[in-house]
């Protein structure tokens, strides 16, 4: 018997300063209990993605950032992936 339960949650930042910097986080938790074996998967998935433009030069940044956390609280054994991605755009 596997039991499965998963939930999602999505934040949207937007400010204004020097650059207009909009900002999107993207956090999602699922958790996974399996009833044979007792243990709890839990992964934690979070993306951020930053946007830069100059208001003058136009000039634009994207800063990616994605998070995975993968752990369990019987073993009590945590991974971590971590990718991070950057581009510039010139208009």
């Amino acid at each position: 018997y596997t039991h499965t339960h998963a939930h999602a949650h999505t934040y949207i930042h937007k400010h204004t300063h020097t650059w207009t910097h909009s900002q999107t986080h993207v956090h999602t938790h699922i958790t996974h209990k399996h009833t044979y074996t007792c243990a709890h998967l839990h992964i934690y998935i979070h993306v951020h993605k930053y946007t830069y433009m100059h208001t003058s030069t136009k000039h634009t940044q994207t800063h990616t950032n994605i998070h995975i956390y993968l752990y369990t609280l019987h073993k009590h054994i945590q991974a971590c992936i971590h990718v991070y991605t950057h581009t510039h755009m010139y208009t």
